[in-house]
């Protein structure tokens, strides 16, 4: 999947936190918005961990990004709502609407401005490995992700 298809679903985010958060829908519309809003987060949270492995420079290193992904997750959700919660307190809902679009916005940009950068970069350092699958390539230096062991055979580690 491509990261400009996800643009969309990055877009119609805070387009539904508005009827999602608003006093003036009725409970249908803002509890179905809500709904939209937690799927398209589970969604654009899932296609950042499937990029993970493509976004290391080692298969070994998948782990500790996975790790540091979760890490700041939790720290996100840990600051947001009381970050939030102070900024409409001081601003109103409208200001801290504008000010997640503006950030929202900026962020998408750099986002694809770097994945483009990625794309066309140079093939420096990427070779094809001589156990990886037909037309998979691995940079020097780095293996393939391999399937893990079936570890529900009670025997598999038995001579």
């Amino acid at each position: 999947m491509a990261l400009s298809s996800l643009v969309p679903l990055g877009v119609l985010m805070p387009v539904a936190c508005l009827p999602a958060f608003s006093a003036e829908f009725p409970l249908a519309v803002s509890g179905g918005a809500a709904t939209l809003v937690l799927l398209v987060d589970g969604l654009l949270i899932s296609a950042v961990f499937a990029a993970v492995p493509a976004a290391v420079s080692r298969a070994e290193d998948v782990d500790v990004a996975n790790g540091i992904l979760n890490q700041r997750g939790s720290v996100g959700m840990l600051m947001g709502p009381p970050v939030f919660g102070l900024a409409v307190a001081a601003a109103g809902w409208g200001a801290v609407a504008a000010g997640t679009f503006v950030f929202g916005g900026l962020g998408t940009v750099l986002l694809l401005k770097g994945a483009r950068t990625s794309a066309t970069g140079t093939a420096d350092g990427v070779s094809r490995s001589l156990d990886a699958p037909r037309g998979v390539h691995v940079r020097e230096g780095s293996e393939p992700l391999r399937k893990a062991p079936d570890v529900s055979n009670p025997n598999h580690n038995r001579i």
